[in-house]
């Protein structure tokens, strides 16, 4: 995307400021403190109201109605360690620091419930605000040594605040009317409601807010406080969002060739102001652009020199995705036909008969789909006309294959349900792991057109075409559950389901593709045996999956394609690896590769390009100094565009076979696949380099516990702070057996890393015992303003997918050993997540602050810190130099 086009889109809900300074000034009053950051002891003569001069009067604000919303404005609960997150909690608003810079972590804009300054974002809607005085600087955690397989010390507690931090859901501004602050609030005899305490748990000063309306309501101090300093930016201006331009005149202001043009601008607030056209252009080019061409002023001077170049290329956009859906006729490199004729045509020309054989193939299986009738004979009664097509496709070992199958876009949906699930891929990691782990054996089969093994639920007949050789013209009648069909995969899933519900299988909560029942072994220790089903695919576990699995299908009646130990899997190469553990022991795990699909792919890509990629020098995928968001080279054209996409795919999937040390690099570039550059392509060129250099990096599924007794993670009674918090564990879980599985991630977030959006990146890697099961690199949804907060979101993200895989293994009937074990290498997270006392220091950091608390709290989760130069998920959220990348690879990957 062109960088000058990305600030504009990203600018078109920006508005313009307004001054409230006078507002400022009751926002920035110190508390009188101790260094120890207690508050002082404060006489009864000291306990007026420092604001009596009322600063707040003519304040305009968004606050929730009453009736609309929960008591806003009123005093929640004083329990400084509440439990509850509702609305009408407390929450803490810290002073400022008298050691701390404008706008770090512990100054005074530190009680903001929002640093972006955006309206309506985290504001508290009712209960009181704790205000805790300025901490001494807090002692850093000591330094941990590094280990093999990974490194972490536990942070030690230091002298931080004993208040907790809460903070409430909000609705956003348009959705909360404007009120005018026009006094304190008085009772009948006169005096003023309520009074101000330094301790703002004890602060109940109320004050009158008038709507629109006419209608007045009385809010306590701190909501109005909170509400209005959300609203503004560091520099204490109001940001309103754009909404539409109404009106236009000719007037004074503005510079150069748009100058004495004025805009009548309405705001989301409501509120319409007149701004200088070239302030506005500048703001919203796009938005300008399109009131121009509605009101005829496209050929005015003033805008006749942009308006058009300011369209072109929002439409450029546009235009460029819509091709690219017509226009992809490659996968992986290799031209794919769209017709049985087109097909025949490449065969021709490329001297080969692959799709004719692959055609053939096809119409052998599949004619058990259709009951053929005779010449001249119609369809019956109540069936109806759908269109057959042959589908082309490149299976992930570039072989052809197509389908036939039926139009079902054109036909209205059914009645029943049309969903049809498959396995996840680390519910497939799993199942190696398991095998391996429970000393299990595991064993594989496709089933040949599964579909067609389920009866059809819909009543439809076609047209045979040419595809059906001597039989085309005739009709013909969908007896089974045809690829196409809107109720196919369901079908199919339904039929299959039901096999194995009778052969005793029930299914995994968590998954329903993996289906296990209990069985016993010779010397009559229980276990489960196992069935993972990808559509088609069958992965079978047990003591003897052929006799005990296999077979019975076979007895079905199913085409049970290839049965045997794994070799290939999702276009993943299955092995067997060896690994020594520290006593000299040999241990044999099941290993994931994607050297074979990589080498294919490879070689592809150098046909095409005529020549060999370099390699000798990749010593890393992407080099670290490279940012694809503000390359500003030309726009590929639409077939290298095209290209571009299927190389992406090839490299999305690599990483889903196991190459970790790439993901980071697959999701950075992926963002640019809507419109790539000559230089993004490069880029590309570059990580399938790094990976023919390192083609034979493979993910081990090591079984083996890691001893984490070496960690001091440190505990704490949390009862006062989060009671009665625990591990939410269903009572349908299956009974645990087999060997106990542990649970081990790392995390870590890039700050501001995108140029453009400044928006950070998060790195989660999760191992199951030695395994590496699942892993994650994103560019994180907000603009965080501090490492501290884009370190707090990753974590939260992090925790949220371990809690989801341990409710997965439980399902899978597996006993889990003690908490998941984590490392982060931010102390001041891990400080504020595991010491109870600890207080938040940024208010719109609340949710993820709550959430890892309270999963630490509950005994789910334990949380180290690592050292970062071992941290190995800054392999999923960077760009890193050669050494940095092998060394972290190392611990991750085998060769």
């Amino acid at each position: 995307m062109d960088v000058k086009l990305a600030v504009d889109i990203a600018a078109m809900d920006k508005g313009i400021s307004e001054t409230v300074e006078p507002y400022k000034e009751f926002m920035l009053e110190d508390i009188d403190t101790q260094d120890e950051g207690h508050y002082h002891d404060h006489d009864q003569n000291d306990m007026t109201d420092p604001l009596s001069q009322d600063l707040l009067v003519g304040a305009e604000v968004h606050l929730p109605r009453r009736g609309k919303t929960s008591s806003a404005g009123y005093p929640g609960s004083n329990a400084a360690h509440s439990a509850s997150r509702s609305e009408g909690a407390n929450c803490n608003i810290p002073a400022r620091s008298a050691k701390s810079s404008s706008g770090s972590e512990g100054n005074n804009r530190n009680f903001s419930a929002s640093s972006s300054g955006e309206p309506g974002s985290n504001v508290s809607e009712g209960g009181n605000c704790n205000i805790p005085a300025r901490s001494a600087k807090s002692s850093s955690g000591s330094e941990g040594n590094n280990r093999n397989f990974f490194s972490a010390h536990s942070a030690k507690p230091s002298s931080v605040g004993a208040l907790e931090s809460t903070a409430d859901r909000t609705t956003e501004n348009h959705e909360r009317p404007v009120g005018r602050v026009v006094g304190r609030k008085h009772n009948a005899d006169g005096s003023t409601v309520g009074s101000y305490h330094p301790d703002q748990r004890l602060d109940t000063r109320q004050y009158e807010v008038e709507f629109n309306d006419g209608a007045r309501e009385a809010y306590v101090y701190n909501t109005i406080a909170q509400s209005l300093y959300s609203e503004l930016d560091d520099d204490g201006r109001r940001w309103y969002s754009f909404d539409s331009i109404i009106g236009h005149k000719r007037g004074e202001g503005g510079s150069g060739k748009t100058k004495g043009w004025l805009l009548e601008v309405l705001w989301n607030e409501g509120a319409t102001t007149w701004e200088t056209l070239s302030a506005m252009r500048d703001m919203n080019m796009p938005k300008c652009a399109d009131y121009a061409i509605e009101n005829g002023l496209a050929e005015e001077p003033a805008f006749k020199f942009w308006v058009k170049h300011a369209l072109k290329k929002r439409a450029r956009l546009i235009k460029k995705v819509y091709k690219r859906k017509r226009m992809n006729r490659f996968k992986y490199g290799i031209e794919v036909p769209t017709t049985v004729d087109k097909a025949y045509a490449i065969d021709e020309k490329n001297g080969n008969n692959l799709w004719r054989t692959a055609i053939d193939l096809e119409m052998k299986n599949v004619m058990v789909a259709f009951d053929v009738l005779d010449p001249g004979k119609t369809p019956p009664p109540g069936y109806g006309e759908i269109p057959l097509r042959m589908i082309f496709t490149i299976k992930m070992d570039f072989t052809r294959k197509c389908r036939l199958v039926a139009g079902g876009h054109t036909t209205e949906p059914p009645e029943t349900l049309t969903y049809a699930s498959v396995v996840s891929r680390d519910s497939v990691r799993l199942a190696f792991l398991i095998a391996k782990m429970n000393d299990l054996e595991i064993i594989m089969t496709d089933i040949g057109n599964a579909y067609l093994y389920a009866e059809c639920s819909e009543k439809y007949y076609a047209i045979a075409g040419k595809e059906f050789g001597k039989m085309a013209g005739r009709v013909v009648v969908i007896v089974r559950a045809l690829y196409g069909l809107k109720s196919a995969g369901a079908s199919w899933n339904h039929h299959l389901a039901k096999e194995l519900r009778d052969m005793k299988f029930f299914p995994c909560k968590a998954d329903p593709d993996v289906w296990l029942r209990e069985h016993e072994k010779p010397d009559g220790t229980k276990y489960y045996e196992y069935v993972f089903v990808y559509t088609d695919d069958i992965l079978a576990l047990s003591i003897d999956p052929m006799t005990r699995i296999m077979q019975p299908l076979i007895d079905l009646g199913y085409n049970c394609k290839d049965i045997g130990p794994p070799t290939r899997y999702l276009g993943a190469a299955i092995s067997q690896h060896e690994i020594t553990g520290a006593t000299g022991t040999v241990h044999q795990c099941w290993a994931m590769s994607a050297e074979s699909y990589l080498k294919l792919a490879i070689e592809n890509i150098e046909k095409t390009r005529g020549e060999k990629l370099k390699h000798k020098k990749a010593d890393t995928a992407i080099p670290s100094s490279y940012h694809p968001e503000i390359d500003e080279t030309d726009h590929l054209s639409d077939d290298d565009a095209n290209y571009y996409q299927s190389l992406m795919g090839i490299l999305q999937w690599v990483v889903e076979l196991g190459r970790i040390d790439v993901a980071y690099e697959v999701q950075l570039m992926a963002s640019y696949s809507c419109a790539p550059r000559k230089g993004h392509l490069e880029a590309l060129f570059g990580v399938f380099r790094y990976l023919k250099k390192h083609i034979k990096f493979k993910l081990v599924l090591d079984h083996r516990l890691r001893d984490m007794e070496q960690f001091d993670f440190k505990e704490f009674d949390w009862e006062r702070y989060y009671p009665g918090a625990k591990e939410l564990i269903p009572n349908t879980v299956p009974c645990p057996l087999g060997n106990h599985v542990q649970v081990t991630f790392f995390v870590d977030a890039a700050f501001a890393t995108d140029l453009v959006t400044r928006r950070s990146t998060t790195g989660i890697i999760i191992f199951v015992n030695g395994a590496p099961i699942l892993w994650y690199s994103k560019r994180q949804a907000t603009v965080e303003t501090s490492t501290y907060g884009s370190e707090f979101t990753a974590l939260r993200i992090a925790i949220e997918k371990v809690e989801g895989l341990r409710y997965k293994l439980r399902m899978m009937g597996l006993p889990m050993e003690g908490p998941a074990n984590g490392f982060c290498d931010n102390e001041s997270v891990v400080l504020n997540s595991t010491i109870p006392p600890s207080t938040l220091k940024k208010k719109h950091n609340a949710v993820n602050y709550h959430k890892s608390r309270e999963s630490i709290a509950s005994g789910a989760i334990r949380l180290g810190k690592e050292p970062g130069e071992t941290n190995l998920s800054d392999l999923c959220t960077k760009l890193l130099n050669g050494p940095r990348k092998r060394s972290l690879t190392s611990h991750v990957l085998h060769y």
